[in-house]
């Protein structure tokens, strides 16, 4: 039976017990490490014709208390401004992006906390990914949101991981639940099996409000290598069956594959066809390609090109990484819509810039 707002009662009970410790071991730096980033961007927004830059300071903390405890800290620091109509705005914030505890037992892990969960195997778009929902404010649509869970990985042996999930959703802060099943190196490819129980990460849209329906997902995961050719195959597939009269069914399905070659060009393509609970709405199907490479020995460039197959429309986003110095990166890139459609979900999921940013890392 479904236990209601649970995660809303302990939310802040975890997180003041993770800083607590925290505080109570920090004299003890021998077995902690400490790493960040400063990041800072400027942004040129073509539909709301304004500049916006984004900053933000990031640390990583861990901590071992003892052999098999330990502790693990994300803070981040942002400042947000952007110019209007001859009119600065500017926002702050502080967000713990991650705070867990790890236990570790003979066969079973455990980790309390907020964190972000990385199932299957596909580039970006996840139907597997039963909980992190998108990150708004971020520059890339597909970086995820870690949320607060109870987290168990059961080894029996090398080849088999049993994991059991109790989780918040990040809106409605009802109680989600989840098991998978990982076999892995069957016959070159590793393949999983899970179940899922709880709210939809996708809102719908009603004349009362957007809400998140309930209910229940069986997904299937398969990772490996095609061959003696070193051709990288994958694929999800996930069945939502909804719990509300007036929402079908759904299916999800991502075919892909990649290949590097010798030069250290790795290209990759993918296939995602997604079927919606309104029966309104046509089902989605996006095609996903990716090129990438290294230059001048510590430079890399990249290319990533979304396709809807439906409408037409094309999102180009490429960008190219420039490695300063040890620690000290480059970047600039685009969003560029091509052909756009406003009945493509990729319309709705990118907007067009150009930006550029400086990253160091410490």
């Amino acid at each position: 039976m479904k236990t209601p707002r649970l995660f809303s009662q302990i939310r802040g009970t975890v997180l003041l017990l993770i800083l607590g410790v925290s505080l109570l071991f920090s004299l003890n730096t021998a077995a902690a490490s400490l790493r960040g980033e400063f990041k800072t961007s400027l942004i040129y927004e073509k539909q709301a014709e304004r500049w916006q830059d984004k900053s933000f300071l990031e640390l990583d903390y861990q901590q071992d208390i003892n052999f098999d405890l330990n502790y693990y800290l994300k803070g981040r620091f942002s400042l947000e401004s952007y110019y209007q109509n001859d009119e600065k705005k500017r926002e702050t914030d502080f967000e713990i992006r991650e705070a867990y505890l790890n236990y570790y037992t003979d066969s079973i892990d455990w980790r309390l906390g907020r964190q972000n969960f990385s199932w299957g195997s596909s580039y970006n778009l996840n139907p597997l990914n039963y909980f992190n929902p998108p990150d708004q404010n971020n520059i890339d649509p597909f970086n995820r949101k870690a949320v607060d869970a109870l987290r168990a990985d059961y080894y029996p042996n090398f080849e088999w991981q049993l994991t059991g999930v109790l989780s918040s959703h990040a809106e409605t802060e009802e109680s989600q639940t989840a098991l998978r099943l990982m076999r892995r190196r069957w016959r070159g490819y590793d393949i999983s099996a899970s179940i899922f129980s709880g709210n939809s990460l996708m809102e719908i849209s009603s004349p009362r409000g957007g809400y998140y329906p309930e209910l229940n997902k069986f997904g299937i995961d398969l990772k490996g290598d095609l061959g003696s050719q070193n051709i990288g195959l994958f694929s999800e597939f996930v069945f939502s069956d909804y719990r509300a009269d007036n929402l079908e069914n759904t299916n999800e399905l991502i075919i892909g594959i990649d290949y590097k070659f010798e030069n250290n060009l790795y290209l990759l393509g993918q296939y995602y066809y997604q079927q919606l609970p309104l029966t309104q709405l046509e089902e989605n199907q996006l095609l996903m390609l990716r090129a990438e490479k290294p230059f001048a020995a510590f430079h890399n460039w990249e290319v990533n090109l979304l396709s809807d197959l439906k409408t037409g429309m094309t999102v180009l986003r490429p960008k190219i990484n420039f490695s300063l110095q040890q620690g000290l990166d480059l970047e600039t890139g685009a969003v560029i819509k091509l052909d756009e459609k406003q009945r493509s979900r990729l319309n709705q999921l990118n907007q067009e810039m150009i930006y550029v940013s400086l990253s160091k890392y410490f």
